[in-house]
């Protein structure tokens, strides 16, 4: 079988993500494994449940827990903001978004779907949207791919959710939790270890 980490898979870190995929292939050579946003009902009826969750090195990551940066090319919010957002099914680009603007009571007049978040970066850097949410780890690979970004202002942060999975399909019970895996490696990737389920 083969393992598929593609969530956070850029231009500039691609080879390293295929490296931990092969770290994951030895230790797990018979088993589906792949990362994915949140474990969903219909993750659950297709026989996947945890493995581990990474737990980052970067702002915005508690543990194994994320939050989204709310981003602007201005250092205040726009009235009634044009908001872009990479799925309308993603928790970390759409959903924390909602749940932000309705605690802050903020309106907003138009919302573009982008497609993923480093295109909803774009679409800020390019004024075709006010704000988007970018989860912390996409916002820190982000800025190694587009160096203007770092010139966008973090104006506001969602709540601590549970970070995105490793998930494996049908775990056996007597599954290892260990993996082998150099540490310059997740170093460059920003992992600090895994917390394993």
């Amino acid at each position: 079988m083969t393992t598929q980490l593609n969530m956070f898979k850029f231009s500039r870190n691609e080879q390293l993500w295929q490296k931990l995929e092969t770290c994951f292939d030895k230790a797990y050579p018979r088993e589906n494994i792949k990362m994915i946003c949140r474990l969903q009902d219909k993750h659950k009826l297709a026989g996947f449940s945890k493995l581990a969750t990474p737990i980052y090195n970067f702002p915005g990551c508690v543990e194994d827990q994320y939050s989204s940066f709310i981003i602007s090319k201005q250092p205040e919010l726009a009235q009634n903001p044009i908001l872009a957002v990479n799925e309308l099914d993603s928790y970390s680009g759409k959903l924390a978004m909602d749940k932000w603007l309705q605690r802050k009571n903020i309106p907003y007049q138009e919302l573009k779907v982008t497609g993923a978040h480093i295109e909803s970066v774009r679409f800020v850097l390019e004024s075709k949207a006010h704000i988007a949410a970018i989860d912390c780890v996409s916002w820190a690979y982000i800025q190694a791919e587009i160096p203007e970004a770092k010139n966008l202002h973090i104006i506001d942060q969602t709540e601590l959710v549970a970070g995105h999975p490793i998930v494996i399909q049908n775990k056996p019970n007597d599954l290892s939790k260990e993996i082998k895996v150099e540490s310059d490696l997740l170093e460059k990737l920003g992992i600090k270890s895994f917390k394993f389920h």
